[in-house]
């Protein structure tokens, strides 16, 4: 059987169902093909005792107005999304820090805040040269690379100097910030060398945007919104499918996949870039820079004794990462209690991953230490997820450059490789509007 489109999208997640939404919005027939049984990858939440929930904390957040638009019409005549005032917090050093997300430096002792203010301060600037995360924070920084170790190698699974400077992302997220109190912090951000540097609370924004999601539901409900959509507007949808390889033909490129046969103008690849090298290459050298971080998904059924954020990042030295109260966005427990997703890294394999029930009494202990009450749960169940965050190692640039070089020399420019390393997905919608896929 052989069908032929404008467009083929090749991976049918977030990226892969938004770049399907532009291409069809600027008239074009689109295929989109996944090896999946699901459109939306990661989107598709976790089923436990009754109830659909999130695989961690997946608001839409940081969205543009134009972009809110998309999402809008996306939805329409189905769940909407909701404007969503999230809350987080933190917890390090035995201290929780209520509305800020990053380490609390302020819990250390005011010689070591001083050191690292220093730091700050005289470092401010990355090195020309940086390739990797202990670029940034080496020798010129041997108090905050401290910790920047200990956070790459709890959240990240890796070595600092491994890590390409490509994850600067986490390296903000983990950044020498909250150093002093609230209004010196404001005072001193009116400096332009530390406004990058100091965090203080917002008193306001110079631009709009939103952080959305289907309140008291989860994020499934938003991608089957954006499958029906897809479905409706007559986009070729293509599931358990996987493309072997692309052919370069007369006008068309040859997607071969098994019985089928697809022929389609452009394609855009929106899967895993390992996988688009071994369709588009036959080959499989970029894997070798990049180290998906696996993590085990602990959901905990608990009466909780006090209100909770909707996530709190751990810092401290222990095995979770961040501890999600869906309740106070999402929905409860089927028996109307609430329900936390507890995250902890891992790899694959390890004794942790295959056998995670053992490491209960642990989490308990270390909940107990976040001041959660343990004693009122009533269910636990772990779920493993073998790919959470990419982590992109030292040399991943220029690995991505050369193939990048050779499927232009190889298919011309009508291949079109989707950036495969963007964290949010309101960086992927700004990434498809500046390459002109979605309006702007």
């Amino acid at each position: 059987m052989s069908m032929t489109f404008d467009a083929a999208v090749i991976g049918g997640g977030f990226k892969g169902m938004m770049t399907a939404y532009g291409l069809i919005k600027q008239g074009k027939r689109v295929c989109i093909v996944d090896s999946g049984k699901l459109l939306g990858g990661f989107m598709a939440p976790m089923q436990w005792r009754g109830i659909e929930v999130d695989k961690g904390p997946q608001y839409l957040d940081g969205i543009s107005e134009p972009h809110k638009r998309i999402l809008d019409e996306i939805t329409a005549g189905h769940e909407p999304l909701s404007a969503l005032d999230y809350s987080y917090g933190s917890f390090w050093n035995d201290h929780y820090t209520e509305g800020f997300a990053i380490p609390d430096y302020r819990t250390l002792p005011v010689e070591q805040r001083a050191l690292l203010l220093h730091e700050a301060i005289t470092a401010s600037e990355p090195p020309a040269q940086a390739k990797s995360i202990a670029d940034l924070y080496g020798e010129d920084c041997p108090h905050s690379y401290r910790y920047i170790r200990q956070w790459c190698r709890k959240f990240l699974q890796n070595e600092a100097d491994r890590l390409s400077t490509i994850n600067r992302n986490f390296v903000t997220f983990f950044g020498r910030k909250l150093l002093l109190d609230n209004d010196l912090s404001l005072e001193l951000k009116q400096h332009p060398r530390l406004d990058d540097i100091l965090a203080a609370r917002k008193s306001g924004i110079d631009h709009q945007t939103y952080n959305l999601y289907p309140l008291g539901k989860n994020l499934g409900v938003f991608r089957e919104a954006f499958e029906r959509w897809l479905h409706q507007a007559g986009a070729h949808i293509l599931t358990e499918t996987s493309v072997e390889r692309i052919l370069p033909g007369d006008q068309t490129y040859r997607l071969d996949s098994g019985e089928r046969s697809l022929h389609a103008s452009e394609v855009y690849c929106a899967a895993t870039i390992e996988s688009s090298e071994r369709m588009l290459l036959q080959q499989d050298r970029i894997s070798a820079c990049i180290r998906p971080v696996a993590q085990l998904f602990y959901l905990l059924e608990i009466e909780l004794d006090r209100p909770l954020p909707f996530y709190i990042m751990n810092y401290s030295d222990s095995s979770i990462a961040r501890v999600t109260h869906f309740t106070a966005y999402a929905n409860t427990s089927a028996s109307n209690k609430s329900v936390l997703c507890v995250e902890v890294p891992t790899t694959v394999g390890s004794t942790l991953w295959e056998n995670p029930d053992d490491h209960r009494s642990v989490l308990c202990k270390e909940l107990q230490a976040m001041d959660i009450d343990t004693s009122t749960i009533s269910a636990m169940q772990a779920f493993k997820v073998p790919s959470t965050y990419r982590a992109v190692l030292a040399g991943y640039e220029q690995q991505l450059h050369t193939l990048q070089e050779q499927v232009r020399e190889r298919y011309g420019d009508a291949i079109h490789i989707l950036t495969p390393h963007l964290l949010t997905r309101a960086s992927i919608m700004a990434d498809l509007s500046q390459r002109g896929i979605l309006p702007s």
